[in-house]
């Protein structure tokens, strides 16, 4: 069983309170594991599209970094579900 990342707790004051809630989070497996594979496939559909043809196409491509960006950070949050 993979440790889960301590941002998932850390506005929790009581062990008793963050096993609890680890519990909850580990018992959720099925609705996170479909949410990741939700954000991997975004992932890859923003990989895919290039729009070089609009003028604006270099702030298209920054918003899309950022977004790539917020889903590896999300992604690892959900780096313990195996």
């Amino acid at each position: 069983m993979k440790p889960i990342i301590s941002e998932w707790t850390k506005n929790l004051k009581t062990e008793k309170e963050k096993k609890e809630f680890e519990d909850t989070l580990r018992n959720s497996h099925f609705i996170l594991s479909r949410l990741r594979e939700i954000i991997q496939q975004r992932t890859k559909d923003t990989e895919s599209e290039a729009d070089y043809a609009s003028p604006s196409w270099a702030y298209l491509q920054a918003h899309r970094n950022g977004m790539k960006q917020e889903n590896r950070q999300i992604l690892k949050l959900l780096e313990f579900i195996e």
